[in-house]
């Protein structure tokens, strides 16, 4: 539709019905329109441009269209005029301009040429729209868009994102190119059929299926291989993003290279395998030759007590051994677990005792149980929950004084269960809180009845975790409470 704005600030005689409904549109725009005569002066002003500029209809009528433009910009203003005189149609642009208070501010500007009837230019009709904020706003997110790319560019992990449909890539982090070993632009709008070899790419176009499918997937052990870094081993995570109609629209992938882990626990593996034979072995064959001389009866009496010395000590080191060897099974998740079954933590805490009970008698403690109202029932290793519990007992053992007890508890929490063991011996020294579930981590309280390995609270702590439960503590001078919980699981019928 031609809109025509004329010049003349009289109106002819006569209906003009046309003329009219152009000069309402005019006044209710919310854009700023402006007129100007081809001597480049202001010749009509809409309420818009009051509000836009700052300037009254009267003040702004005579003005240059140059005292509204940011002189920064003059040189647009003029090209855009020149254009007009020649009948061409400025399309929308940005243009910097100024107020009355003196103050710039950007505008997207759309000016056409205004003809008299005789179809002669006679000035030119602009159109206006202030987008400072929308610049403003497009300058933010251009910020925040480097942020977030340099954040991702420089995550050591690989952070790749791939389009759903079609599975090329559209982000590739610098680790990620060099992982595989191709500079960033060989990558992007790439698939994996275009960068792997064959089987490689199948591997990773399955689980990129997988993950559409199931909305995340993890891979533990990826192999990628490239001809600069070699074989290369990754812990992968996927996760499909959707859009607001719940079509997956990316696939990300964030994966970190376990290639170093890999090889330190394979020659943790090997460390372990050798100490199960060259050291385990011969002191478990030593423990018994002592202990059977131990027992020989033509011994004097000090001969039997260094032996008996010697006995203790070597059954300690084979403790030590296993409890080092059984940590680190248990962390690198090679340890050997029964299948979860339901258990009741009840009978197996009051069997635990049970089997303290010499211990007790010849040190002067006591152990007891409170456990009313059960069953308390878990999911768990029966024979790895019993380790726990006697853990913690002999731990509570050697810090009570005799005629004390040891209380072991039971009660439900949040849908938990927990099993608590409480000395009252000195306390845990305060300086050993924040490391007392590490290896070797030892309380140097005068008066603990023995030494132990420094490992049963770690081993403890780290067979709760891989049952799906937690261990914690708490302590003051007189009072030690160490504690574990595991989900509550139904009673078997």
């Amino acid at each position: 539709m031609a809109l025509r704005i004329s010049l003349r600030r009289r109106p002819a005689p006569g209906p003009r019905p046309e003329a009219d409904l152009v000069a309402a549109i005019v006044e209710s725009s919310a854009d700023a329109i402006i007129g100007a005569g081809l001597d480049g002066l202001i010749a009509s002003w809409n309420p818009a441009a009051e509000r836009l500029f700052g300037y009254t209809a009267e003040e702004a009528i005579g003005l240059p269209v140059s005292r509204i433009v940011a002189p920064a910009h003059h040189h647009v203003f003029e090209g855009d005029f020149r254009a007009i005189r020649r009948g061409e149609r400025i399309a929308p642009h940005r243009v910097l301009h100024r107020r009355k208070d003196g103050s710039d501010f950007e505008v997207s500007l759309t000016a056409a040429p205004i003809k008299d009837a005789s179809g002669a230019i006679v000035g030119a009709a602009a159109i206006m729209r202030d987008v400072s904020e929308l610049t403003r706003l497009a300058a933010e997110l251009e910020q925040s868009r480097a942020f977030l790319e340099s954040v991702i560019d420089n995550i050591p992990a690989m952070v790749i994102v791939k389009d759903a449909p079609s599975g090329r890539f559209v982000i590739c982090n610098r680790t990620g190119a060099e992982r595989i070993g191709r500079p960033r632009e060989e990558i992007l709008g790439k698939t994996d059929h275009e960068l792997f070899p064959p089987e490689q790419a199948e591997f990773f176009a399955r689980k990129d299926r997988e993950a559409l499918a199931l909305g995340e997937v993890e891979i533990p052990e990826e192999p990628l291989s490239s001809r600069k870094q070699g074989l290369r081993w990754l812990h992968t995570r996927k996760i499909a993003v959707k859009g607001r109609d719940g079509t997956a629209t990316h696939i990300v992938l964030v994966a970190e290279d376990v290639t170093e882990s890999k090889r330190v626990q394979k020659m943790k593996d090997e460390v372990i395998s050798m100490a199960s034979h060259e050291l385990k072995s011969p002191l478990t064959a030593l423990a018994g030759i002592v202990g059977t001389l131990v027992d020989a009866k033509e011994l004097a009496p000090r001969d039997r007590e260094m032996l008996a010395l010697a006995y203790r000590t070597v059954q300690r080191m084979a403790r030590m051994v296993g409890d080092y060897l059984d940590i680190e099974r248990i962390e690198s998740d090679r340890a050997e677990f029964a299948a979860s079954r339901p258990l009741d933590l009840g009978p197996l805490a009051q069997e635990a005792i049970a089997s303290m009970q010499a211990y007790a008698a010849r040190n002067r403690i006591e152990f007891s149980v409170r456990a009313e109202g059960g069953p308390w029932t878990v999911l768990g290793d029966p024979d790895r929950l019993m380790q726990v519990i006697m853990n913690l007992l002999s731990n509570a053992g050697k810090f009570t004084e005799p005629g004390t007890a040891v209380e072991v508890s039971l009660a439900r929490a949040d849908g938990s269960v927990r099993v608590s063991v409480t000395d009252h011996g000195p306390g845990v020294p305060p300086e050993l809180h924040d490391r007392i579930f590490e290896r070797f981590a030892q309380s140097k309280v005068p008066g603990a009845r023995e030494k132990g390995s420094g490992l049963g609270l770690s081993i403890s702590k780290a067979i709760v975790e891989k049952l799906g439960g937690r261990m914690a503590f708490s302590s003051r001078p007189g009072a030690t409470t160490f504690s574990f919980e595991l989900p509550a699981a139904p009673a078997p019928p």
